[in-house]
């Protein structure tokens, strides 16, 4: 699974569309389509999302490739972007999401480590400690 990142939705129409929409969202340029997103659902609560990149010339054609670009979990209205998608959401004059946080590998991995750390630490104590012996 690709490395994601947390983000705020900050667009009431992209909000809505997480929320409830059905069909594509198409985000748009100077009056020409930029990018259009496709949801699909992975469980009850869990959504992935996809783009398709539009052509210059025609849009989105026989060639553009669904690319997975991250995952909306509706119960918690909670937004997670790939790395690779970051700046279709976060650029532009009127950003669909704000404040991307670090990444959840990261996260993850830094709290495994404070665990390990945590445990670590308790075993030294209770070898320390006139019960321990």
């Amino acid at each position: 699974m690709k490395d994601l990142f947390p983000g705020n939705a900050v667009r009431d129409e992209f909000l809505r569309w997480l929320d409830v929409g059905h069909g594509p969202f198409t985000v748009c340029q100077s009056g020409k389509d930029l990018v259009t997103f496709s949801c699909l659902e992975k469980m009850l609560s869990v959504n992935y999302l996809y783009r398709i990149s539009s052509t210059q010339d025609t849009g989105v054609s026989w060639e553009s490739s669904l690319l997975f670009c991250g995952i909306y979990d509706t119960e918690h209205r909670a937004l997670y972007l790939a790395k690779d998608s970051l700046d279709i959401f976060t650029s532009g004059k009127f950003p669909l999401v704000s404040e991307v946080g670090p990444s959840m590998a990261e996260t993850i991995s830094g709290r495994i480590n404070r665990r390990v750390e945590d445990t670590i630490a308790n075993d030294r104590m209770w070898e320390r400690s006139p019960i321990g012996v």
